[in-house]
């Protein structure tokens, strides 16, 4: 099957026009790359676990965090503004929840265009 991608080729100098289908190669150059935000505003980040099911979730493995380890959790879940892509909260829910780093930062893309 041949690539249903094509271009257009007008010579300058003998205003031919041809239609060529793209390369692999060329075709990929035309591929936006999305980077990742470093950083979401944490209503940003709740709404992205929401649209996703997993704010509950979340919520309730923060409030059942034990210790000081727990307290620091919760201060830290409710009163930040924003949230870091490295942030250690991040990177433990990520690890209790087996979410792929790609996952997460899909999350992060998702927040950040809301």
């Amino acid at each position: 099957m041949t690539n249903p991608i094509c271009k257009v080729i007008k010579d300058v100098v003998t205003g031919e026009i041809t239609v060529e289908p793209m390369t692999d190669e060329e075709i990929a150059e035309l591929t936006p790359v999305v980077s990742v935000p470093r950083e979401v505003t944490a209503w940003q980040g709740k709404t992205a676990l929401e649209m996703d099911g997993h704010l509950l979730d979340i919520e309730t493995i923060i409030m059942s965090m034990s210790g000081q380890t727990g307290a620091s959790a919760r201060k830290d879940w409710f009163s930040a503004t924003s949230w870091k892509r490295d942030w250690p909260l991040i990177k433990y829910l990520q690890q209790i929840n087996d979410w792929s780093d790609e996952y997460v930062d899909q999350l992060f893309i998702t927040a950040s265009n809301l």
